[in-house]
Parts: structure tokens; C-alpha cells; sequence
């Protein structure tokens, strides 16, 4: 048998027959094969308690992990406000999860809840990787992302993302012991006989010189080189000012066009590796602060990034020829990409295209992807690696 990676996208809005639907369609294309794990990924409109309860009706007692999305894809369809799944049975691999409550206050015991149930080794298994989802609103995904690594080990790469609610802002969850929660972290442990492969990938450029972070508390960013944030990113940003409609002294208060304006210039934090983590910028305050999605560190400095459509679609182009290049000739299952909301917002109905390179570089390989508010990609004992606005794909080999 190896690895069976099968994938599917509905669309019904009866959550119980969503849930049927996909696992019907899922279980006709397991040839057969008992799915050892299920991955979901879908709009946060659903009940997931409903959607899981009919998938086990047709699965079985299966493991469901993943998370609430901004948007959902497979190789045949990119979808927004559905739902996107996949079934993974495999002698090669080994798939064990668990979930941990309480991460706004208090991630390291989130952490080892979640770690309660998952084996440290697994014999004949000796390549171990972790798929990490966390609640996308919590504000904590880069320290649990962090505690996580720690407490997995350098040896164990770790992937995922935080959840996301489709631009609202209000909910979102993640999925793991059989229902899905807020406020929480599910973790996927995978044990495998064969190397999981992971790049990663953003499209953003410097316009800035490095600027010293002189104010910022938790996730909001005051003031860089002792001038309030929003000032400098327009001192460094003014030749699209006009673009996006945004005058020298325009109102900043739930402004449509300074969202676009932040989306389109957000933040690059330089790595050790002469690499760029990007933050992203959500709205703006009214004495000019600015509001990220994770934490800002005082007297750290970023740069303010550029970016456009054609960049985004380069970048995915980019990262599955990576991980291509990387699988040397090792026949692949299947993949999983965790590609950014942000990235979404950027190519709009481009996005589509960033898909299409992904499924050039891979003809006739199953994809699932999710849109999130967060990525993780960390290897190799590398610095634990929390970004936005960037694509991360995982190459499930057979």
C-alpha cells in the first residue's frame, strides 16, 4: 500500500451533510484502505461537531486535525466558504495528535496537554515531524509555535499554522480529540519511515534601511527611531500614497484603503540567515500605533516590504520547485500547503495562478491547502520560524 493521499472540496452548507458528503468522496478514493488521519480545513461558518460526528459515520473512529480557514484548495478547486479535506492511510507513516487548551494565558501547559498522548519515538518510525494549528486570535501563535519546538526537540520539524475566520476577526478554531476549539493548539505528530520535506517561501523586498523598534508593547508597534510607526511607514511608502487614495493627514479609523495600503507594506524582520520573517500590519490606532498579529520585540529592527502580485505568484512558484529539487526523485503522496491569507488579499483572483504553479511543479499529486493567519516552518534545529504573507508546503512522500 505505501501512502494513499486522497483530497476533496464541498460546498453544501448543512454542516452533518458537508460532512458526508466529504467523507463519502474520501473514503471512494481510499481504494478500499481505513484512513488513518483525517486533515480538514473549512470556513468558519460550520458546526464542526456535525461535520465530524458524519465523517466518522463513514471513517470510523478516525483522528481529525486542522483548522478554520480564510480560504481552501485542492488540485482541482480553490474555494472560499466550503470545505476542503484529506484521508491519509500509510504503512510508511504514523500519525498520533492531541489538543491543548488555554494558550492565551498560559501556552506551555496548552502545549504539554497537547503532548500528553503522543509518543517521544516510535521504533522502526525514525523521522519525526509535527503539524502545529493555533487558535489564529489568540495573538500567542509564534510563543506556542516556540514552546512547542522546545519541547518536540530540534530533531522533530514542525509545520502548520494558526487558524483563520475568513477576514472577520472574531472566532477562529482548531480541530483535534474529536471536536474543534478556541483558545487552544492541536498538534499532529507524524512518525515516518521516509523524510517529510518542507520549503517555504514569501514575496516581499525591502524599501526601507533597517529601522530600530523604540516603543512597542506585546503585539503593538509604537514607535520606530522615536517617531510614531505609521509616520515612518508613509515617509518610506509615499509614492503610493496617492495610489491608495490615502492623503497626508487622512482619517485612519477603520480605513478600507489603509488596509490595503498595510497589506501590500508590511514588516520584514531579518533572520540570522540574511532571510526576512514577515509581520503583518492588521489596522492602525489613532495615535498612529500599529497593530500586528504576534508579539513585537522593543530595540529588535524590521524593515518595511514591498510587494506585488507577480512577486506572490514567483514566490509559490519558487517554494514547490524547492521542495521538489529537495525530494530527489522520491515518489510523493501528497501535499500540504499553508499559504497565507494575506497572500490571498494580495492576488485576489490571481490566487488561483499561485495554485497553478504549484500543481505544474507537481503534475497529477494530491494538494490540500489552507489559507491561515500564520505559517510555521522550522527544521533542522534551525531558529523556530513563525511568518506571514508566506507559502509553506510539505511533501508527503509514499
Amino acid at each position: 500500500m505505501s501512502t494513499i493521499f486522497a483530497t476533496s472540496v464541498v460546498k453544501e452548507k448543512d454542516s452533518y451533510a458537508a460532512g458526508m458528503a466529504i467523507g463519502l468522496d474520501l473514503m471512494d478514493k481510499m481504494h478500499g484502505e481505513q484512513p488513518d488521519v483525517a486533515l480538514i480545513f473549512g470556513s468558519p461558518d460550520y458546526d464542526y461537531d456535525q461535520v465530524f460526528n458524519s465523517i466518522r459515520s463513514v471513517a470510523g473512529d478516525i483522528q481529525i486535525v486542522g483548522c478554520t480557514s480564510a480560504g481552501e484548495f485542492t488540485e482541482k478547486e480553490v474555494s472560499h466558504g466550503g470545505i476542503a479535506g484529506a484521508f491519509i492511510s500509510s504503512d510508511t507513516h504514523c500519525f498520533f495528535s492531541g489538543i491543548g487548551t488555554g494558550i492565551q494565558r498560559q501556552q506551555k501547559l496548552a502545549v504539554e496537554n497537547a503532548l500528553k498522548g503522543i509518543p517521544k519515538e516510535i521504533p522502526r518510525f525514525p523521522y519525526l515531524s509535527a503539524m502545529l494549528f493555533v487558535d489564529g486570535l489568540s495573538g500567542k501563535g509564534e510563543e506556542t509555535m516556540q514552546i512547542a519546538s522546545d519541547m518536540l526537540g530540534s530533531h522533530v520539524k514542525l509545520l502548520g499554522g494558526t487558524a483563520a475566520d475568513n477576514f472577520r476577526f472574531k472566532k477562529t478554531h482548531v480541530f483535534g480529540a474529536g471536536s474543534s476549539y478556541t483558545d487552544a493548539a492541536s498538534i499532529c505528530l507524524v512518525a515516518s519511515q521516509k523524510k517529510i520535506i518542507c520549503s517555504a517561501k514569501h514575496g516581499h523586498r525591502p524599501i526601507s534601511p533597517p529601522l530600530r523598534i523604540t516603543k512597542a508593547n506585546d503585539n503593538i508597534l509604537y514607535e520606530l527611531n522615536g517617531k510614531a510607526a505609521l509616520e515612518v511607514w508613509k515617509e518610506y511608502t509615499h509614492e503610493d500614497i496617492t495610489e491608495f487614495d490615502l492623503k497626508k493627514n487622512y482619517s485612519i479609523h477603520d480605513s478600507e484603503a489603509l488596509s490595503k495600503f498595510l497589506l501590500k507594506h508590511e514588516a520584514g524582520v531579518l533572520t540570522a540567515n540574511d532571510t526576512y520573517k514577515i509581520r503583518f500590519p492588521i489596522s492602525c490606532n489613532p495615535d498612529g500605533s500599529l497593530n500586528f498579529v504576534c508579539t513585537i520585540d522593543k530595540n529588535t529592527f524590521i524593515q518595511i516590504m514591498g510587494t506585488q502580485p507577480s512577486d506572490q505568484i514567483a514566490s509559490a512558484k519558487y517554494a514547490a520547485e524547492k521542495a521538489l529539487e529537495m525530494s530527489k526523485g522520491t515518489k510523493i503522496a501528497g501535499l500540504i500547503v499553508f499559504d497565507c491569507a494575506c497572500r490571498g488579499m494580495i492576488l485576489k483572483e490571481e490566487f488561483s495562478s499561485a495554485v497553478d504553479a504549484i500543481k505544474q511543479t507537481f503534475p497529477g499529486i494530491p494538494i490540500l491547502g489552507v489559507e491561515t493567519y500564520g505559517e510555521i516552518a522550522h527544521e533542522n534545529g534551525s531558529c523556530a520560524e513563525f511568518h506571514n504573507t508566506t507559502i509553506v508546503i510539505m511533501l508527503i512522500p509514499e
